[in-house]
């Protein structure tokens, strides 16, 4: 596995180039986006999202093909604890696909 190379696009500074490409895809689509906007506290765990759409009032989490297992568990309180809608995605192209081994999509509560 290769260590991630944190990239510059658009004013941002990506912790990955696969963060990045999703920044380009979302320019790309003419989707507004925010990086790494607001930061959540899940019972005394820090955790940041990568992406908040506001038009689509949606938080995205990106990860590559291989996750920890301390990632995973975040993304997953995440998505359990938090009222907005939030999808976490491991894929490794901004397209959502059958080769992802996970992504999930949590409704906002009624």
């Amino acid at each position: 596995m290769y260590p991630a190379l944190e990239t510059s696009y658009n004013g941002y500074r990506f912790r990955s180039r696969l963060e990045a490409r999703w920044a380009v895809f979302y320019d790309a689509l003419g989707i507004e986006y925010r990086y790494e906007a607001e930061g959540f506290d899940l019972d005394g765990i820090k955790y940041l999202p990568d992406f908040w759409l506001p038009q689509q009032d949606c938080y995205i989490e990106i990860k590559g093909l291989e996750p920890t297992r301390d990632e995973i568990r975040k993304a997953a309180l995440f998505v359990r604890g938090y009222s907005r809608r939030s999808l976490v995605t491991e894929c490794t192209a901004p397209i959502m696909c059958s080769s992802c081994r996970f992504a999930f999509l949590l409704a906002a509560a009624a």
